[in-house]
């Protein structure tokens, strides 16, 4: 059941597939996929069936799972309860509390809050380079620009969530992208995360050294800044955002 703040409780509906994994009495396991439908009204019916001797068993794949929600394209705070129906006597039961370790009361409902946007990065560019690494900061190259083996690159970054979790600067054809070449606010780093940088997230400079440790070869090369946020999407890792790239071309420093 899911309550959005302000409306009223929405029992789930949708179908969804699961595996059943089952031996009846003495016969052979079997495999079969199934689609779960709503049932006895609001309600699905739990397919798993601990081991009774000589009557069999049934489990679930993916294990104990109730339900699928798909949440849609809907942001903001959702509170979320599971009721069980006796079917027999039709009563149905609120789920066991659960222990909230942010404040330390107990609650029947759990409340979770939905961020549908990706990261946004509104700014990443070369702003400057330094000419073999010293003196003044030139503004005369820009991005895609023709730099000379050994100059320091100069850059800038901007990029914002709601729930920030982390930005990182890689280089190709680099062997490991060239973390060892990058700062990022004055940091010897090639990446920075929550809660370094605001849950919001943040606005920065970045350079790349041509030079160290090793001088590259004249080539062309790209730096990429990617970043996510820290929401569960699909029940793995956080949102990525790996649009932003600069490029540039490397040429040989003239013979002196």
């Amino acid at each position: 059941m899911q309550q959005w703040p302000g409306g009223s409780p929405q029992f789930l509906n949708n179908d969804f597939g699961l595996t059943l994994d089952e031996q009846i009495g003495g016969g052979l396991p079997t495999s079969t996929n199934v689609t779960q439908h709503v049932e006895a009204g609001d309600y699905y019916v739990y397919q798993e069936a601990p081991p009774v001797p000589g009557f069999g068993w049934r489990t679930v794949s993916p294990s104990r799972l109730l339900a699928v929600w798909n949440s849609g394209d809907k942001t903001g705070l959702c509170e979320i309860r599971i009721e069980a129906l006796d079917p027999v006597t039709l009563t149905p039961y609120v789920a066991g509390t659960v222990l909230c370790v942010a404040d330390g009361s107990t609650r029947q409902n759990v409340i979770v809050d939905l961020d549908q946007a990706v990261p946004n990065v509104t700014d990443f560019q070369i702003t400057g380079y330094q000419r073999g690494g010293v003196g003044p900061v030139l503004t005369d190259i820009l991005n895609c620009g023709t730099f000379q083996v050994g100059d320091l690159l100069h850059g800038s970054y901007s990029v914002s969530d709601e729930h920030f979790s982390s930005l990182a600067l890689t280089a190709e054809p680099i062997p490991d992208g060239g973390s060892g070449r990058f700062t990022i606010d004055g940091l010897a780093t090639n990446s920075r995360s929550y809660p370094a940088i605001p849950t919001t997230g943040q606005s920065g400079t970045w350079t790349f050294n041509t030079a160290a440790p090793t001088r590259l070869d004249p080539c062309g090369y790209t730096i990429q800044l990617s970043t996510s946020d820290r929401t569960i999407v699909s029940c793995v890792g956080g949102w990525e955002n790996n649009s932003k790239f600069v490029g540039f071309c490397l040429v040989a420093a003239p013979k002196k």
